[in-house]
């Protein structure tokens, strides 16, 4: 019984994104998001207390995760290749889960920003804390001497993520102007040693 309960939570939480990613949050229902998950409409608000909620769901998985990934990767170099081996390994990542989830790509483009009142607040803890441990990833950096003092790592930490970010957004555009796409093994590859490149700009 515990497994089924589960098993539907995941199921409207897997719904919710593709609906709320192709009708945006003020179009998408609750009735489309239990149709899609094949559940009756009344276990959204058992399980979610509502659309709000499972908006926010949706957005707190998201953020944990890039959270989590950060952690993951971004530990205190120790030497300018164990930067570099870091830093690739975020890059690559960062990719990998935004190509295997398309819909959380749209709803955070469309829907979500640090001026959305049911986000927030996951904006200003879930997302800042994955911020600061990027940017003490390049103010250990600093402290070792790898990468030049000059730099400021806030700064630095913006730069590369908007970098990443701008990728992801611009996808569809480029794949369709210029045929590249970061489905594209080699030109993912490419793009991650330029972002590691620019990310350790000023290494000592």
């Amino acid at each position: 019984m515990a497994q089924d309960s589960i098993s539907t939570k995941d199921a409207l939480l897997a719904a919710a994104k593709k609906v709320f990613a192709a009708k945006g949050f003020d179009g998408a229902t609750v009735k489309d998001i239990a149709e899609a998950a094949g559940v009756n409409v009344s276990l959204v608000s058992y399980h979610y207390d509502g659309k709000e909620k499972l908006f926010r769901a949706c957005v707190e998985q998201f953020a944990t995760t890039k959270l989590e990934s950060a952690q993951k990767f971004l530990k205190g170099p120790e030497s300018l290749e164990d930067m570099r081996v870091r830093l690739t390994l975020m890059a690559e990542d960062f990719f990998d889960y935004h190509l295997r989830e398309p819909e959380i790509n749209e709803i955070m483009h469309r829907d979500c920003g640090v001026n959305n009142p049911l986000t927030d607040d996951i904006y200003r803890t879930v997302f800042m804390k994955a911020f600061t441990v990027m940017t003490e990833f390049f103010s250990t950096a600093q402290n070792k001497g790898l990468l030049s003092n000059d730099i400021n790592v806030e700064d630095r930490t913006i730069l590369w993520l908007g970098g990443l970010i701008h990728m992801i957004r611009t996808e569809h555009v480029r794949e369709k102007i210029t045929g590249e796409s970061l489905k594209k093994s080699e030109f993912r590859e490419r793009v991650v040693k330029s972002a590691v490149r620019m990310a350790m700009e000023g290494s000592l």
